[in-house]
């Protein structure tokens, strides 16, 4: 009897634990359905709410081999100026990856400050004067440490700074990764003849470009002499700010590249519960205008690689004009 007990007890055993097993599979393919329908529906969603017209490059084909930078920063979207950016972002991120020993410039390219914050190697964005388009040209990387991704999810608001203007709000993890670059950039534009301003960033650094844009156009005289014409685009950007700060930068020529199957752009929610000081404030939203297009590379995760982005760009992909409701 007890040799029997024990037979039946082991194989009892192993039923559940085959049903489990079973039970986790299935549980798991549900899981990837789910996302997949997500992706799709989000994309679906994403275009209903979309508002305006078919945003489509305004300069003819792209040409991924361009030597210059445009002298002249064009009124609506330019794909040569993001295909251009990009690769400046794309050689300034394999020298913060490692991937090369360091930053490979352009011929026209002039690196101005490269600035990390603590050791030498936690780089947070590169400054570079472009003699071709008589342009600075300023970089922000995305999230790679534990501190950034803090950044990245840390979603209290506060002032904007250094100038506060009534009502404009930010989300205070992105505008303190800015101030760890403020002063050099300061200094680089201060000692530059150029007065125009090209900026870029990828995800956490997106965010982070377009609080360095809006500071280099409110704080113009700070920064040196007379204004600045200042051209900003920006990959899988975050929400910035309230609707206050969304206001305050919309005649900036601010272009964000948002796909739609990316969770970054969705991020702070915008009717997420904002708590500061006991008092509920204004929801988050995106700045400037959304350059939307659906790209799923397979997985959430690369859905907001910059690859997944550049493909975009450069097969001239179809992208939906989108500003927020700003009701």
């Amino acid at each position: 009897m007890p040799e029997q007990n024990a037979e039946t007890s082991l194989n009892s055993l192993t039923a559940t634990r085959v049903w489990l097993g079973i039970g986790w599979t299935l549980l798991l393919l549900i899981l990837v359905a789910l996302s997949i329908v997500f992706a799709s529906l989000w994309n679906k969603f994403s275009r209903i709410l979309s508002i305006g017209e078919i945003q489509k490059p305004t300069h003819g084909t792209p040409d991924d081999t361009t030597g210059e930078l445009p002298k002249l920063v064009p009124k609506i979207y330019d794909v040569n100026v993001a295909l251009y950016l990009k690769d400046s972002l794309v050689r300034y991120m394999n020298y913060v990856t490692g991937d090369t020993p360091e930053y490979i410039a352009r011929p026209s390219q002039k690196v101005l400050a490269i600035v990390s914050v603590g050791k030498a190697s936690d780089i947070v964005s590169v400054v570079l004067e472009d003699a071709s388009s008589e342009a600075i040209i300023i970089l922000f990387k995305g999230s790679t440490t534990a501190v950034d991704w803090n950044d990245d999810f840390h979603t209290l608001q506060e002032p904007l700074r250094p100038t506060a203007f009534p009502g404009v709000l930010v989300d205070s993890g992105f505008q303190r990764s800015y101030f760890q670059s403020r002063a050099r950039i300061l200094d680089c534009l201060k000692n530059s003849k150029f007065r125009t301003v090209y900026v870029m960033g990828h995800s956490l650094g997106a965010a982070v470009a377009t609080l360095c844009s809006a500071d280099i156009r409110d704080n113009s005289t700070e920064f040196g002499s007379g204004t600045y014409n200042i051209y900003t685009v920006t990959l899988a950007s975050p929400r910035q700010g309230n609707h206050m700060f969304m206001k305050h930068v919309e005649c900036m020529q601010l272009y964000q590249f948002r796909n739609t199957a990316d969770i970054i752009p969705v991020l702070p929610l915008a009717m997420q519960p904002t708590i500061q000081g006991g008092k509920k404030t204004d929801a988050f939203c995106h700045a400037g205008i959304g350059l939307l297009f659906f790209n799923p590379s397979y997985s959430t995760v690369g859905a907001h690689m910059q690859l997944a982005y550049e493909s975009a760009i450069k097969d001239g992909a179809v992208l939906t004009r989108y500003i927020e409701n700003t009701q």
